[in-house]
């Protein structure tokens, strides 16, 4: 009896889920799709460039607990809202968003009556001042 509970402890365990890391673009051709991949407890890693368009801007996390992260910081990723919607916008409570440039959008991040963690990043020529909570 002892063999068999310790031995489907040790399968439970074994298959819990692991924290993924997800790669914009060489995994996913826009942050949205790698957030849209993504589970709770997942990393999007978005590697240095400027990200413009649909699917790299309005981004939504849905309620999932992440962290999107710019490769090498705010200096080296910018999400260009091309004066069209959000960087972000619904964000969780549970979201980190650290390390990216947010430029010229109607507002960086709106975060509505959310909290997330949002560190490192920088806010530049939006309409409206960086961060919005309801």
């Amino acid at each position: 009896m002892k063999k068999t509970v310790c031995v489907s402890v040790m399968l439970l365990l074994s298959t819990s889920a692991s924290a993924t890391t997800r790669n914009v673009p060489s995994q996913y051709s826009t942050i949205q799709a790698g957030i849209n991949a993504a589970v709770s407890g997942d990393t999007v890693l978005v590697a240095p460039g400027t990200y413009t368009g649909v699917g790299n801007r309005d981004l939504s996390t849905s309620g999932k607990t992440l962290t999107v992260m710019g490769d090498f910081g705010a200096d080296s990723v910018i999400i260009d809202c091309q004066g069209s919607g959000y960087g972000f916008n619904a964000v969780s409570s549970a979201t980190v968003i650290r390390g990216l440039t947010i430029r010229a959008g109607n507002l960086g991040l709106n975060c509505g009556s959310t909290s997330p963690t949002v560190s490192s990043n920088r806010f530049i020529d939006n309409t409206t001042a960086g961060v919005q909570i309801a």
